[in-house]
This record gives structure tokens, sequence and C-alpha cells, in this order.
């Protein structure tokens, strides 16, 4: 199975990438936020997708990046 990561910051009310992902195919994306959107996203988006917290004082897209790459490590994803 492949997982959608969907790494977002600044865009809670404005999932573009994931309202163009097919219903059917949402419990298999997974919104990748920041500790400060965290627990908005998650009551807004848990119901349909995941929603998984980066570690404190992450900054900017390449530790984002990073971090997927180690949580997901060996898994099939598409960033």
């Amino acid at each position: 199975m492949i997982h959608f990561i969907i790494p977002t910051l600044g865009r809670c009310d404005n999932q573009i990438t994931l309202s163009n992902i097919p219903a059917s195919l949402r419990k298999q994306v997974t919104l990748v936020v920041q500790e400060h959107e965290y627990d908005y996203m998650l009551n807004k988006y848990g119901n349909e997708s995941h929603v998984w917290k980066l570690p404190s004082g992450t900054k900017g897209i390449a530790w984002t990046r990073k971090h997927i790459s180690d949580h997901w490590k060996g898994k099939r994803i598409f960033v």
C-alpha cells in the first residue's frame, strides 16, 4: 500500500491537495503539520485522513522532509 504524505503549513482551511484525492483513498493520506497547527488539523481532518505532528522546533521544508523520510523509512510513500 502507498501512503500519501502531505506536508502543510498555514493552510488549515485550504487543503487543495487533500480535496483532490478521492474519498476512497483519504485513509491512506497523512497530513504532516507543525505543533501549533496540530489540534486544529486533527479536529478538522482527522476523520478522513491521518494527521502527524512534527517534532517540536522543526522549521522549514528541508527538516520536514527529513522527518518524513526517517518516520516512513522502508515504506512506500508519495510526498
